[in-house]
């Protein structure tokens, strides 16, 4: 069966997504987000994200064999929200650019 975004899922994606180049909306992360950055540890950080990103390749492949509106995922921040894991990857798309256009954004201002 063909995959059918979630509407509430379409809408957060787009939220988070950077807009014209730059992170226009600021978004609060919870404590539990926070990492822990020792100074001279830019080089760590940037491996554990290139990891996280090698595990995603890994479990996108491993989606083809899964139904994308069936199978449900819970939210990272609250196990009450879940969303179809086909609605997953756009949100985490957007999350990762994000990300990317903020450590970016501190590069230049560095």
């Amino acid at each position: 069966e063909k995959y059918r975004p979630g509407f509430i899922a379409t809408r957060f994606a787009r939220f988070l997504a950077p807009k014209d180049g730059d992170v226009k909306r600021k978004v609060r992360t919870g404590k539990k987000f926070q990492p822990e950055v020792p100074d001279g540890s830019e080089a760590k950080v940037l491996e554990g994200f290139r990891s996280r990103m090698e595990r995603v390749r890994g479990q996108v492949a491993t989606s083809k064999k899964v139904d994308l509106n069936r199978c449900r995922v819970n939210s990272t921040i609250t196990s009450l929200v879940k969303f179809k894991l086909g609605d997953a990857f756009p949100i985490l798309l957007a999350h990762n650019e994000r990300h990317i256009f903020q450590a970016r954004k501190a590069l230049r201002i560095s």
